[in-house]
């Protein structure tokens, strides 16, 4: 459902909080598949209209990824236009998960985890800044 800046999908909300910029809150104990990362990656084009931006995700609690989802978040095609990624995390276990999903599949360049929203915020305008996007 689009309703201006915002779209639900069936685990998150996508809003984008300014030009460059795109909250993706997940839903407490979703179960993510690789079906639900497409259905975000289309949302994402929808939301940025197409233009650069970047990705503030917001890990519910106690959030599980398939390995397929996994896989298919760092596609070429999931990262097309997307100049930055921050994981906000809101526990030790989704800190770990968020370390672990870096570690194992390493996402292109300018991925990072923070604790703090306005930390990730400030990181990702400052990514925007020296982008060539």
């Amino acid at each position: 459902m689009l309703l201006e800046d915002k779209i639900k999908t069936s685990v998150a909300v996508l809003t984008k909080v300014d030009e460059h910029i795109i909250v993706c809150k997940v839903d407490d104990y979703a179960d993510f598949t690789r079906e639900d990362v497409l259905e975000i990656r289309a949302a994402n084009k929808i939301v940025s209209n197409g233009k650069p931006y970047s990705v503030l995700f917001e890990v519910g609690k106690n959030v599980d990824l398939t390995k397929s989802a996994r896989e298919t978040s760092v596609e070429p095609e999931h990262y097309e236009n997307r100049i930055a990624l921050a994981l906000l995390h809101g526990n030790f276990a989704m800190k770990m998960m968020a370390d672990f999903y870096i570690r194992i599949y390493q996402p292109p360049p300018l991925t990072k985890n923070f604790s703090s929203r306005e930390k990730a915020i400030l990181w990702l305008r400052e990514m925007k800044k020296n982008s060539s996007l």
